[in-house]
């Protein structure tokens, strides 16, 4: 644990408001309110690629190296937990009202106990009549997947080869599987201005750079509302564009704790809100005998997660990072056994897939 010094990135919090839109957009795909909820995704992949990207790559370009087991270890204590919290609810519900019965219900189980759910899509086809009000967890699978390889790539290679690497991944990735590009397309983007911190653009306007990045979301939106697929690069250049600019877009002081709740919330909302829509949609139908409801109803449905993500946040969420902040600052040992616990829980449900019959 010693012997490399920790870098600490700025706050940024314009990747929260995106981040946060993002999340409502899946939210209105769901409901039918909207189309390209994968686009939406492809927003997230190469934030998160921005993030953690930039995050490793600052660290091994300013400290000389990775510190790879605390990496997993922040990285398991602040997905994990909200994940399969929220994973066996969705368990417990499905098995409480009959749902297992349906075949390939176990199958989607033990791929979302092992973060290997896209895998189980990709080979047994891609909806599970079941699983479908928790089926965001595919985009998950491939997220939990990246960070297990991303913190080996950076750490392993000398720094100056970080970003040829990733752009030749990312090329490599767009056309082989398009899913994964955007992850790499982050880590690239955090390679090239890893020396240029945010605010080395703060002589333009803010109110200039808030404009043009409405504008590049609403570009990223309308192509999702078109036949060009969340896997190309005229969605991932576009999401990339919307990144750089939020990473870049100065806001009030005033706003940061806000907008940094909010930033927090948005993964338990991206969990969590198909759960009113599961209760509230058979209930709806029996009172006013009808076969379904309006679009409306259901983006009111989803909106209502909104208040059971902020009490997650408060009370699952942040007490977690509480405990997580003073294992670090022990240097516990139990730092040490997160990544061959990352690692063994994706592999088990590799492996099982490989030998499913």
């Amino acid at each position: 644990m010693s012997g490399a010094r920790r870098v600490n990135l700025p706050y940024r919090p314009g990747l929260d408001v995106v981040r946060f839109l993002a999340a409502l957009w899946v939210m209105l795909n769901h409901a039918g309110a909207a189309s390209g909820g994968g686009h939406a995704v492809a927003v997230f992949f190469v934030l998160s690629g921005y993030l953690i990207g930039g995050q490793l790559v600052s660290e091994k370009v300013f400290s000389g190296r990775v510190r790879f087991s605390e990496f997993y270890f922040k990285r398991v204590t602040r997905i994990w937990v909200p994940y399969f919290i929220v994973v066996a609810g969705y368990i417990l519900l499905f098995i409480a009202r009959g749902q297992d019965s349906v075949p390939g219900f176990y199958d989607r189980t033990f791929g979302a106990l092992t973060y290997t759910y896209n895998l189980v899509n990709d080979l047994r086809g891609n909806i599970h009549p079941t699983w479908v009000s928790a089926n965001q967890i595919w985009s998950l699978s491939i997220e939990e997947q990246f960070y297990l390889v991303a913190p080996l790539m950076i750490g392993l290679l000398p720094a100056r080869w970080i970003a040829p690497v990733s752009l030749l991944l990312t090329a490599f990735l767009l056309w082989v599987v398009p899913l994964y590009a955007g992850l790499f397309l982050g880590v690239l983007m955090a390679a090239a201005l890893v020396r240029r911190q945010p605010g080395s653009l703060s002589a333009l306007p803010p109110l200039l750079v808030g404009a043009v990045l409405l504008l590049v979301l609403g570009l990223v939106f309308a192509v999702g509302q078109t036949s060009i697929s969340q896997a190309s690069w005229i969605t991932y250049g576009l999401s990339a564009v919307a990144v750089l600019l939020a990473a870049y877009l100065e806001l009030p002081r005033r706003w940061y704790g806000t907008l940094r709740y909010l930033g927090l919330m948005t993964y338990s909302y991206y969990l969590i809100h198909g759960v009113p829509v599961y209760f509230l949609g058979p209930l709806y139908r029996r009172l006013f005998a009808v076969s379904d409801f309006p679009v409306w109803i259901h983006v009111v449905f989803g909106l209502l997660a909104l208040p059971l993500s902020f009490l997650f946040v408060r009370y699952v969420e942040l007490p977690t990072l509480g405990i997580r902040g003073k294992v670090l600052k022990s240097g516990s040992r139990v730092i040490r056994y997160a990544p061959w616990l990352a690692w063994g829980l994706n592999l088990v449900g590799v492996i099982r897939l490989v030998y499913a019959r």
